[in-house]
């Protein structure tokens, strides 16, 4: 004897939906740079073409100085992003 087919249960009917709803699930999510909807911000050509064109040796120099800060920087109080790097540092240790 075969086993009986199985029915899907009734269980509960799903809520009505209104006019509104139903377009806002058509909405597709757009790039906030150049509102195309086939990428986001990450994946910007536009943004990556930009990026790509700034040196490797730029950007560590660029962290070099937040590493290292100047006289002129010592005098007054760190920023936020300097005090996390220094924090970071004393942790992990310079260079990591």
């Amino acid at each position: 004897m075969k086993d009986p087919h199985r029915v899907k249960a009734k269980g509960r009917a799903r809520r009505v939906k209104g006019q509104k709803e139903k377009a806002a699930e058509g909405h597709k999510r757009r790039c906030s740079e150049c509102r195309k909807t086939d990428h986001d911000r990450r994946s910007c050509p536009k943004l990556v073409s930009r990026n790509s064109s700034s040196s490797d040796a730029e950007v560590g120099a660029a962290v070099d100085e937040n590493l290292q800060p100047s006289q002129s920087t010592q005098d007054r109080e760190p920023t936020m992003t300097e005090s996390f790097l220094q924090e970071f540092d004393f942790i992990y240790g310079p260079g990591v």
